[in-house]
């Protein structure tokens, strides 16, 4: 059946957005007809139209239309859609230059009050890697801080007029800052900002944002002058980032990573592997890089896909990284405390026992978004039940079969 378009741009209906971690086949078609070269490219374009193509566009995929269009142009390859493409392209080269001129005097007010800033994920990457604002597609910006800096930006951000728009407490608490990673904001309902103060979801922790820090590179925006991650950081970044669940499916990070990859010999892949060893991301990078290499011809040395093969995982690794994948599935209760643990101790490996008794419970807290600790058993409660109605309603199933 085909989807109820649920919205318009550009002259193009979209359908809705299902969410999941890995592209579909029509999104696939899509990524080699934005990624490949010679007539390749023109003949995946051509099957994702006869899927459905402009008809049925969900919007990560029509985030990948300027890419395509940049793809054709590049190489030269005529369709007969490229007057459409180079629409949708001119039209994201608009909208980020809006967004980018809203960055800089943020960035400036920020520097005047102190702040050391590091930018992360689309802005960087247009201006570094693609060298191109029309084909990377943006509609937030995301700055990291230093994170003993994180309560006084969330205030100075509030001070300018920005509104939360994810949840945090009304009088944040220090573990709050050590257990959260990030805050979004908007502003005038259209510009999205991402405050963080770690900088990867899985390993809230300084010493991963002090070995991120130590290794930023410049970044110039319009003499702005901030830091951005360097391109091996990115590149864990990108692929820890985009291998996770999401309303939206991130399938960006596929175009993010085939981008970063056109200049290896940038790659530290030492400095990879020790990352992904030492932060616990060998899951998610050895299925990102399996998928590069084996979908799109990802220039990843077979070396260092053996050694992510050789790294080994524990069991609260494995039970985070299925739950993360996919949220959907509801894991027993035992399972995902051993994936939250996992994910609480790459955080926190200091300590007394009373410190570390009183400090998981509070990570729960603000993974979960609860408003008190207290609020922990009746969560955990509620999700029993919805586990047990799961497999209630799974046994019927089977029963009735």
């Amino acid at each position: 059946m085909k989807p109820a378009p649920t919205s318009l741009e550009g002259g193009i209906f979209r359908k809705a957005v299902v969410g999941g971690c890995w592209p579909t086949g029509d999104q696939r078609l899509l990524l080699h007809a934005a990624l490949a070269r010679g007539p390749a490219a023109i003949e995946a374009l051509g099957k994702w139209e006869r899927l459905g193509g402009f008809d049925t566009t969900d919007e990560s995929s029509f985030r990948l239309l300027p890419l395509v269009y940049r793809n054709l142009r590049d190489q030269r390859l005529e369709h007969p859609r490229m007057r459409l493409l180079r629409g949708i392209h001119r039209q994201a080269w608009y909208r980020n230059q809006l967004l980018l001129q809203e960055v800089c005097p943020l960035l400036r007010s920020m520097h005047e009050a102190g702040f050391r800033t590091l930018l992360v994920k689309g802005l960087p990457l247009a201006k570094l890697y693609y060298r191109d604002l029309g084909a990377r597609p943006m509609r937030d910006l995301d700055v990291v801080v230093p994170s003993e800096e994180g309560p006084r930006a969330l205030d100075f951000l509030k001070s300018l007029g920005w509104k939360a728009k994810t949840w945090h407490p009304a009088k944040p608490a220090p573990y709050y800052f050590r257990f959260r990673h990030s805050v979004s904001f908007i502003r005038d309902t259209e510009r999205e900002l991402d405050l963080h103060w770690h900088v990867l979801f899985d390993c809230r922790c300084r010493e991963a944002d002090a070995e991120f820090w130590s290794a930023a590179v410049p970044l110039s925006l319009d003499g702005i002058e901030t830091r951005t991650l360097c391109p091996t950081d990115h590149l864990l970044h990108v692929c820890a980032h985009g291998i996770a669940w999401n309303e939206l499916p991130p399938i960006r990070w596929i175009a993010d990573s085939m981008e970063l990859l056109r200049r290896p010999e940038t790659i530290r892949w030492d400095r990879l592997l020790e990352h992904a060893r030492r932060f616990r991301l060998s899951l998610g990078l050895r299925s990102a890089f399996r998928l590069l290499v084996d979908e799109y011809d990802a220039p990843i040395p077979v070396a260092v896909l053996e050694s992510l093969e050789r790294l080994p995982s524990t069991y609260g690794e494995r039970c985070n990284y299925q739950a993360v994948t996919n949220p959907l599935v509801l894991q027993p209760i035992i399972a995902r405390l051993a994936g939250l643990y996992d994910c609480w101790s790459r955080g926190f490996s200091s300590g007394g026992l009373l410190t570390r008794l009183v400090s998981f419970p509070r990570f729960l807290q603000c993974h979960w978004r609860l408003d008190h600790a207290s609020l922990l058993p009746v969560y955990l409660t509620k999700w029993g039940k919805r586990r047990a109605a799961v497999r209630w309603s799974s046994r019927d199933s089977a029963a009735r079969r």
